[in-house]
């Protein structure tokens, strides 16, 4: 697994470089090695991102919810399928042994699982 030297912000499904152009450390806390520069966000980067998400709403809002959560069990499987490489990065940014990590993905497509399923369970309330 290689290790991304620049992460961008995701908008509009690309990458997009900090309006600010200013990055930040990504720091594995148990080494102190620095794995990355992240995209330090502003206000600009904000409204950029929420006007992306804007524009989605109304194609989401209105696709059936077992539709919408079929799309989300598809996205579990994915980090499923590539648990050991999720679990490699969740180890390096946060310092955690490579079994903890595996835990803590083990743990995220098991929520992810849960809230597919209640898709199937929707009763238009809130």
């Amino acid at each position: 697994m290689s290790y991304p030297k620049k992460i961008y912000h995701w908008i509009d499904n690309k990458e997009v470089k900090p309006a600010s152009r200013k990055f930040f450390d990504k720091v594995n806390p148990a080494t102190g090695k620095v794995l990355a520069q992240v995209a330090r966000g502003d206000r600009r980067d904000v409204e950029k991102a929420l006007k992306s998400a804007e524009r989605s709403y109304d194609a989401w809002s209105q696709m059936p919810v077992i539709k919408r959560a079929e799309i989300l069990r598809e996205a579990v499987l994915l980090i499923r399928a590539r648990k050991d490489e999720l679990a490699e990065i969740v180890a390096l940014e946060s310092g955690k042994s490579k079994k903890d990590a595996l835990g803590e993905v083990g743990a995220a497509v098991e929520c992810g699982f849960f809230f597919a399923g209640e898709g199937r369970r929707f009763f238009g309330e809130v």
